[in-house]
């Protein structure tokens, strides 16, 4: 059995290899990178992404869709939803209720109309150390979803939150 610095050490190795291969003149990306915290602890980390949504006819309404690793959050969560709309997202993510900036929940999905008194789900995001978190799933995911738990590199989440907030802004903007 390998322990955890063990582990982190193959991972690492074996990430370097790839990154350092010949065959591409481009280093190889991965999908997810591993930390070792000063406790030992090892960690996989997902890819955040967020992906503009532009206005479709049936609804014509801007979303953003969160993406864990390439993939719509609400594709990982099976609750058929879709991103959140630019009126919600103008702050960031949006807390559940919106109207409580202390909440320690956020909307991740809304449903593809806009409102999320018709459908959306929601998780707890703690900010620590220099990563982000998203765990506790509730709403139309269901309870299969519940234990799910995504982590993410603080600084990538923090600089597509923000450009994420531009674009809303401009199209709260455009629209008002």
């Amino acid at each position: 059995m390998l322990t955890v610095q063990a582990m982190a050490k193959f991972i690492a190795l074996r990430h370097r290899s790839r990154r350092t291969s010949r065959s591409s003149r481009r280093p190889a990306r991965s999908a997810c990178w591993t930390q070792l915290n000063s406790i030992g602890d090892l960690r996989i980390m997902n890819e955040f992404l967020i992906k503009r949504i532009d206005p479709v006819e049936k609804y014509d309404i801007l979303t953003f869709a969160l993406l864990v690793d390439g993939r719509p959050l609400s594709d990982h969560l099976n609750d058929g939803n879709a991103g959140i709309p630019y009126w919600m997202a103008k702050d960031g993510i949006p807390h559940l209720p919106p109207s409580d900036a202390t909440s320690s929940r956020y909307i991740v999905t809304v449903c593809d109309c806009g409102e999320y008194g018709c459908g959306h789900s929601s998780c707890e995001i703690l900010q620590k150390h220099n990563v982000v978190e998203f765990f506790h799933f509730s709403g139309d995911c269901g309870t299969a979803s519940e234990h799910l738990k995504f982590i993410f590199p603080l600084q990538d989440y923090v600089s597509r939150i923000e450009m994420m907030k531009k674009e809303a802004n401009r199209a709260f903007e455009a629209t008002s």
